[in-house]
């Protein structure tokens, strides 16, 4: 039903843009209205600039408006499906396509992109398609590597796959600005597990050699460890026999650990997962004793296990 299809041309502000679009959708205090199309966006307004806290309603065209003005896109609080094209055009920072390929399908979607039906519908794009162009072309780390910093290559703990496309940024956060992207399927060399779930991988179109990418709550990629198999995610691990609530709390791993379904129980068909060296795990207090030694009930990566309290140290 789109006849153009808006692509900001500047990646760092499409991504801010997108960043807050995700964050009002997530928002039960916001919700649809035409006659109080604004009110919504003059709540986030006069609460700082905060999603968190503010309450109003928009429509499609005044939401999409308002994510880039929050952003820090200038432009005035105004327009609609009628007019919103000409009005983003004038700020030069947006370009339009009219051909069938951009706007009939969207694998030519770049996030924070804006696909419109003048005077009838507006939606905002959240992820990439498999042929945007840019930066934030969403393409895989193989293909990043035939240049730049590579002095992080073959360094990794492990390597994930991408179960969807996904953002490649500059920091460990949806603040930091995206430099790119790894398409579904595509896999990654991981230097590093965050306590946020964020990986640090290797990325030589960076300056620096690497970037960061987000698995928060185990969502978004495959993860296996250097020298592992994949384990079996599917176990459903047994009740912890006891607690002592002096044990809850943050663990790093001392060295690549299994997380197993049963305590004790060495066996690789007891495997859920391994976690790697240097990991943050967390525990809330439960365990079970196996011939002396605790093993702790933890989470990592949106899975729960046990893992040996002798590769754990409190962090």
């Amino acid at each position: 039903p789109w006849n153009v299809y808006l692509e900001c041309l500047d990646d760092t502000l499409a991504d801010k843009a997108a960043a807050i679009m995700e964050e009002i959708c997530k928002n039960d205090n916001f919700g649809y209205s035409q006659p109080n199309r604004w009110a919504g966006y003059n709540a986030i307004v006069n609460n700082g600039r905060k999603v968190a806290g503010a309450k109003g309603d928009f429509d499609c065209s005044s939401l999409v408006l308002a994510c880039y003005i929050l952003a820090g896109l200038s432009i005035a609080a105004s327009g609609y499906t009628g007019n919103m094209k000409s009005i983003l055009l004038a700020t030069g920072k947006f370009k339009a396509y009219t051909d069938a390929a951009h706007i009939g399908s969207s694998e030519y979607a770049k996030r924070g992109g804006i696909y419109l039906k003048e005077s009838s519908h507006v939606v905002m794009a959240l992820g990439r398609g498999t042929k945007a162009s840019g930066t934030a072309s969403g393409a895989s780390q193989s293909q990043a590597t035939a240049a730049g910093n590579k002095n992080y290559v073959g360094k990794g703990i492990g390597s994930a796959t991408a179960k969807s496309n996904m953002n490649v940024r500059t920091g460990s956060s949806t603040a930091s600005g995206s430099i790119g992207g790894v398409t579904k399927g595509a896999s990654v060399e991981v230097l590093e597990i965050l306590a946020n779930g964020w990986y640090k991988i290797v990325w030589p179109g960076a300056s620096c050699g690497h970037a960061y990418t987000s698995n928060a709550g185990g969502q978004y990629y495959t993860y296996v460890a250097n020298g592992s198999t994949a384990g079996n995610a599917s176990l459903k691990p047994v009740g912890a026999q006891s607690k002592d609530p002096k044990l809850a709390g943050k663990y790093k791993t001392t060295a690549p650990l299994n997380m197993r379904a049963r305590p004790g129980v060495l066996k690789n068909d007891n495997i859920i997962m391994e976690i790697p060296k240097g990991a943050t795990v967390q525990n809330y207090g439960f365990y079970t004793m196996v011939q002396g030694v605790k093993w702790l009930y933890v989470a990592y990566g949106g899975k729960v296990g046990f893992s040996s309290e002798e590769y754990l140290k409190k962090a």
